[in-house]
């Protein structure tokens, strides 16, 4: 027999004892960015090298960028932790009204992320597809997060539904 002293403090909640973390995929993996808004505006980001910055596709060449915001979005992925979940079931993604993020990195793996704004939460749906090397990641990932919808926190959404009016300088005189 053992003696114990002291209390455990459970939380009440069932999502306390979840393990909060969807994906972690550093800013430095990550080669393109296709974002799409839910009225069907793209915005695509790209680099050739992780140690290149990113470049806006199809920018008018006089546009003048904030200086890191064209980097902001490929850390959407970072330590990318859930704030609900529901299976997939529970919480279908509609057919239209949805954003959409797909993010490649230099291995060849891709992520993409289908986003609805729900309950006064952002609900995200995840798909991960490889080649090669990146196919094994891209299987875990499915295996993982295939039949779920996760809320996650607004900044993160925020970098989900970036558009190109978020990352230009505001013009002078304004």
């Amino acid at each position: 027999a053992w003696l114990a002293r002291g209390s455990l403090d459970v939380g009440g909640e069932i999502v306390d004892w979840l393990d909060r973390r969807i994906l972690d995929i550093p800013a430095g993996r990550i080669a393109s960015i296709t974002l799409t808004g839910d009225d069907g505006a793209t915005l695509k980001l790209s680099r050739a090298q992780p140690a290149e910055r990113f470049a806006v596709t199809d920018a008018p060449p006089d546009t003048k960028f904030k200086p890191a915001a064209l980097s902001e979005p490929a850390g959407a992925l970072a330590a990318l932790d859930l704030a609900d979940v529901r299976p997939a079931a529970d919480q279908p993604m509609p057919d239209s009204g949805v954003a959409t993020a797909s993010f490649t990195t230099f291995d060849g793996l891709t992520i993409d992320l289908r986003l609805v704004s729900r309950d006064n939460s952002d609900w995200i749906a995840v798909t991960a597809s490889g080649q090669d090397a990146a196919e094994a990641e891209a299987k875990a990932i499915n295996a993982k997060l295939g039949g779920w919808s996760y809320a996650v926190t607004q900044d993160r959404a925020k970098l989900l539904r970036t558009r190109l009016a978020d990352l230009v300088e505001p013009a002078k005189g304004s």
